[in-house]
């Protein structure tokens, strides 16, 4: 498996390293119910791109089209520059980003607890992506990514390490099914 580089802006990298104290609400069901109701408006109001979902950790969010607003890791998990969306004829990569640690915002908190094996979901272009954890990578921060380059449809995922400032963890999972969904 071939090494590719990928340049993302600093800023995003820079950014998933700091740790930025927020108060911290009530726990994991608390975020749970916040995170549920955010994604049920973003339905109800067909603003979202796609949803990213981790059954094992209890994890559904919307993110948002690359150019939009709302797709900033500051206020929502955020899809990548670099990222190849699923459609017939290519090979996708889909690259999403997120804060852990504390606060309101830290919504791969939990990624850490993931193993190969383990289920993520994508509901895109309607369309529901299946993918089975394979890798888990760990990086120095240094403004540059270098995912690994793989020849099936993929979704990455990456993430500051636990008690780590220093490292940031690349999920790697590749999609073992695809099935088409009804939008009423």
């Amino acid at each position: 498996m071939a090494l590719k580089s990928l340049k993302i802006g600093g800023y995003i990298l820079i950014i998933l390293g700091l740790f930025i104290p927020l108060s911290y609400v009530g726990g994991n069901k608390v975020m749970q119910a916040l995170n549920t109701k955010e994604v049920e408006k973003a339905q109800t109001q067909n603003t979202y791109y796609g949803i990213l979902e981790i059954p094992k950790i209890n994890f559904k969010r919307q993110f948002y089209a690359i150019d939009s607003p709302q797709n900033n890791v500051n206020k929502n998990i955020n899809l990548l520059k670099g990222s190849i969306m699923p459609k017939e004829g290519n090979i996708s990569n889909i690259i999403i980003a997120g804060h852990s640690g504390w606060g309101l915002k830290a919504f791969f908190k939990d990624l850490y607890k993931l193993k190969e094996g383990d289920i993520a979901k994508v509901y895109y272009n309607n369309y529901l992506y299946t993918y089975s954890l394979i890798a888990l990578e760990i990086q120095d921060k240094t403004g540059v990514l270098y995912l690994k380059s793989y020849p099936q449809d993929m979704l990455t995922l990456i993430t500051c390490t636990k008690n780590n400032d220093k490292t940031q963890d690349i999920y790697y999972a590749q999609l073992i099914n695809k099935e088409i969904i009804n939008v009423s």
